[in-house]
């Protein structure tokens, strides 16, 4: 009896101290746009997408769009951002803060046997317009990797190069270190 009312007394603390993830939903219509993160269709991927600085942990907005194997007999989350000819079947989408950098940093990981390919680009970032629609992805040329962000016109049938920066993420060897 006692052990059970420590538990429960612990549990009750942890839950308490613990934070839970800011709701992106939250975010004002006014000052919003919608991003689609079209996952691989092999093996996992970590995405996290934050306002600003991919290397500061206490972003007013961050969210972490990671997918593993598993994870994709999920039903997506669709907020009805008319499918392009890039789209994936698995796919996230979001609302994202407009006019001001957004930073997304995306890894995929796929494990064949004893061959373990990754992909981890740099982060990028790019200023989202009021009510904008908005596609990110992985692309891979001539064995190079990096991260895709195109603009959707309202009926998915053309998207628009985003113009990005490259940003510093933590997942690079030294990657925050200034």
């Amino acid at each position: 009896v006692v052990f059970r009312a420590l538990l429960l007394i612990g549990a009750v603390l942890l839950a308490g101290c613990s934070s839970s993830p800011k709701n992106h939903q939250e975010i004002d219509a006014a000052h919003s746009a919608k991003l689609r993160i079209n996952h691989p269709i092999y093996g996992a991927d970590n995405v996290k997408i934050v306002d600003g600085d991919l290397c500061r942990n206490d972003n007013a907005f961050s969210i972490d769009a990671s997918k593993s194997k598993v994870a994709r007999f999920k039903k997506s989350i669709d907020l009805g951002i008319p499918k392009t000819s890039t789209a994936s079947s698995y796919y996230d989408e979001f609302v994202i803060p407009s006019s001001k950098n957004i930073s997304i940093q995306f890894s995929t990981h796929k494990q064949s046997g004893a061959f373990i390919e990754s992909c981890m680009p740099p982060g990028v970032s790019f200023e989202a317009n009021v009510g904008g629609l908005y596609e990110a992805f992985m692309s891979e040329e001539y064995g190079q990797c990096s991260i895709q962000v195109r603009e959707i016109n309202r009926d998915g049938t053309q998207t628009f190069p985003v113009p990005t920066q490259r940003v510093k993420s933590k997942h690079f060897v030294g990657g925050c270190k200034y």
